[in-house]
């Protein structure tokens, strides 16, 4: 739903792909931000085998993010 109200308002969508655990790469999507990076969207799915993302990675994610910026 994100890429469309995106493409809607012609906004360029950068799409991360799960890791081969089927767990969000943080690194990756920390290695996708650039200056133009307004919002970032990390969407926990219900269906499997997505699972629920730990607060320890949320906490990881916003400390590469602070120190790339």
């Amino acid at each position: 739903m994100y890429s469309v109200c995106a493409a809607i308002n012609n906004i360029k969508v950068k799409e991360v792909p799960l890791n081969s655990d089927y767990q969000m790469d943080i690194q990756a999507i920390a290695d996708a931000v650039d200056d133009y990076t307004k919002i970032i969207f990390i969407c926990s799915l219900i269906i499997q085998p997505v699972t629920a993302l730990p607060a320890r990675i949320l906490k990881s994610f916003s400390i590469i993010l602070t120190v790339s910026w």
